[in-house]
């Protein structure tokens, strides 16, 4: 790949996650008394990395889960990891059967979203036993998980929908050519709309 298109395609990355920032901001300022508010970031990263399985799944994964910790996270690299970990989720799990339909984005994004959900909760039990030093209590963990759960999937598939989208018709992003040097996971499984 040139340095021309790895610039280019670095370059719609960061504004993807500009993009992601603007949507977060957005749905705050017009619905400031809104219990749960979606996560643009972590869904972009959901539908990016079930849409293009490459490298820059990971790279959208790492830049948008460090914009997460920026904006949002008390603990930095939380996001990030979580980040990592659910593009990798998005861009392998079950593809082989899946085969990237676009009816099955949502399918695992639900499935991320729990992953996400789940791990937020672990690290925000972390950070306060420790910042705190709590008694240990692991039912902390599970009603974290359970708090506004339905609305946290209702708020999280909109925005599931508003990038998927984006990515797929607004503006997409170009995958690069199979075989290309920086671009090792790509897999030729074919998209069926």
């Amino acid at each position: 790949m040139s340095k021309k298109n790895l610039i280019i395609n670095f370059l719609k990355i960061f504004f993807y996650c500009l993009l992601g920032f603007i949507f977060n901001q957005i749905s705050q300022l017009a619905f400031p008394g809104l219990k749960v508010y979606p996560n643009f970031f972590f869904s972009l990263i959901w539908v990016f990395a079930y849409l293009n399985n490459s490298i820059w799944s990971l790279t959208i994964g790492l830049l948008a889960g460090f914009f997460h910790d920026w904006l949002f996270s008390p603990i930095i690299g939380v996001g990030i990891f979580i980040g990592i970990l659910t593009s990798v989720i998005c861009s392998s799990f079950l593809q082989s059967v899946w085969q990237r339909r676009s009816a099955f984005l949502f399918i695992q994004a639900l499935v991320a979203l729990f992953v996400t959900k789940f791990l937020e909760g672990v690290f925000n039990y972390l950070f306060s036993f420790l910042q705190y030093e709590l008694a240990i209590k692991f039912n902390y963990i599970w009603r974290n998980f359970v708090r506004d759960l339905p609305l946290t999937i209702c708020v999280n598939m909109v925005a599931t929908v508003l990038w998927f989208l984006i990515l797929r018709f607004i503006i997409p992003y170009k995958k690069p050519k199979q075989g290309a040097e920086f671009d090792s996971f790509y897999d030729d499984t074919q998209e069926v709309l």
